[in-house]
């Protein structure tokens, strides 16, 4: 069956910018494969579902006149730009994704939004415009002061995929393996994204896990996939009304949650699995997603007066254990892991600083102090930028002031929480950056590979002793950090 054309208007309008240079109008295939190899090569376990290979087979044809070689291009526009903004948050990045200068100077969002455009996307949803959706999402949500196109992104995106019915298990009928599984993947990202932005934007959910998981059995490459559907797992084990009440921390008796249910979903998170072989990127995705919802899980049950020191997952030091565990599983993760994953693991992890403060107030016990500069330490690492709110700022500073004076002294130092990229030199590799080798299929339609660097241990500041005298008009948390630790 031939691609759907575009109305005649449309075509003749198209025709007459041709006219003038197509070369203007359309961003070069050439200058959207740097940034499709990238996507290919690193992020198929988090977002995958795209073919990059079909994706070019389409761009190829440069007569954008149909509908398909529109939509095309105005995604490859969108996930440039998320690839783009995405890795901007790695600071050793140049040897890493080699993107060109001329080539970051291009504005894929304009290009995205003006291609689909031109074909009216709205009335026309299908998979490749909901995906658009999405990665413009990405590009904002990772933008400052882009929260409110990213929400807008995101919604639009949720509502294509409910007017294609992705949640509905009769869409599924009579499609064949590849669109199911392909459609599975979609919803499922979706959701995910949907729920982690709840709980960061206050946004109610809209979907639910109503339909199967992705099969591993459908997946050319099962390893990226079993990653995935474990971080779905994480997010669809607590239900919409985990959700609702966090958002709202409703203290109606008729609105509370039971002990049960809570020890019920600490104990299924717990339960969340990991390949061994998995990549790195994908490994710290789901590691730390399922520490941050612990650590939600748990202030939901303090919130609502539910901690009982004879359950272990509702005791008031509950979040030690939580970030030890963290700690520890994350390790020998290369800092390029975290980085990749984007600004968002700096709110799980500010997350369980929360919990972790809490829980040290609550106890007045200093053990916990030594995950607390763990995380923290990790933090400044990460992005020196961090503004904390300014209640949280201060909880941190009554807290040490609360303590005794050298508290802090007992702090051990703590080295390798994460490691960091060393040489440039790319014959310098660690044992495990053979997991993060583009997979064979990116080798043969690529032909390229960028591989990370060796790894050499992090040095993390050794805590001296300090006395906080008064909180501080600034609550950066570089600031906070040295306030306490030097």
């Amino acid at each position: 069956m031939a691609p759907p054309k575009i109305h005649q208007k449309t075509r003749d309008t198209i025709n007459q910018i041709s006219n003038v240079n197509p070369q203007d109008q359309f961003i070069p295939v050439e200058h959207l494969l740097p940034c499709l190899q990238i996507y290919q090569t690193f992020f198929p376990g988090v977002w995958p579902v795209v073919s990059v290979a079909q994706l070019i087979s389409v761009l190829m044809n440069k007569s954008y006149t149909t509908m398909d070689t529109l939509s095309a291009y105005s995604l490859s526009c969108a996930i440039s730009a998320a690839v783009i903004v995405q890795v901007s948050f790695l600071k050793n990045k140049n040897h890493l994704f080699p993107i060109s200068d001329t080539i970051k100077s291009l504005d894929f969002v304009s290009q995205s939004v003006k291609a689909r455009d031109m074909f009216n996307y709205r009335s026309h949803p299908s998979l490749d415009t909901l995906l658009t959706s999405f990665f413009l999402y990405v590009y904002y949500v990772n933008t400052e002061s882009g929260t409110p196109a990213a929400l807008n992104y995101l919604r639009e995106s949720i509502s294509t995929a409910q007017i294609l019915g992705l949640h509905n298990p009769s869409t599924y009928t009579n499609k064949s393996p590849a669109e199911v599984h392909r459609m599975r993947k979609i919803y499922y990202l979706l959701l995910v994204t949907e729920r982690f932005t709840a709980i960061e934007d206050c946004l109610p959910v809209i979907l639910e896990p109503s339909i199967p998981l992705p099969s591993l059995e459908d997946e050319e490459y099962p390893i990226l996939i079993s990653g995935f559907r474990e971080l779905v797992k994480i997010f669809a084990i607590p239900d919409k009304s985990f959700f609702d009440r966090f958002i709202s921390l409703n203290t109606n008796a008729s609105s509370l949650p039971s002990s049960s249910w809570i020890v019920n979903v600490q104990q299924q998170l717990g339960n969340i699995k990991i390949m061994e072989n998995a990549p790195d990127i994908q490994k710290l995705n789901i590691i730390i997603s399922k520490y941050w919802m612990k650590s939600l899980t748990w202030k939901l049950a303090q919130k609502n007066n539910l901690l009982d020191e004879m359950e272990p997952s509702l005791s008031i030091k509950f979040p030690f254990a939580i970030a030890n565990d963290f700690l520890d599983e994350t390790k020998d993760l290369p800092i390029s892991s975290y980085e990749s994953n984007g600004p968002g693991v700096c709110v799980k992890l500010l997350a369980m600083v929360d919990t972790l403060v809490d829980a040290i107030n609550t106890s007045q016990d200093n053990t916990g102090l030594t995950s607390l500069h763990g995380v923290i330490s990790l933090l400044v690492q990460l992005k020196n930028d961090i503004s904390l709110p300014i209640h949280e700022y201060n909880k941190i500073i009554n807290m040490s002031n609360n303590l005794s004076t050298n508290a802090f002294a007992t702090v051990p130092r703590n080295e390798g929480y994460i490691s960091e990229l060393g040489s440039d030199d790319s014959s310098e590799r660690s044992e495990h950056d053979d997991i993060n080798q583009p997979s064979p299929f990116t080798q043969m339609t690529m032909a390229f590979w960028m591989g990370p660097t060796g790894t050499t241990p992090l040095e993390v500041p050794a805590p001296v002793p300090v006395q906080i005298q008064v909180p501080f008009s600034e609550n950066s948390l570089s600031d906070l950090y040295n306030q306490l630790y030097s």
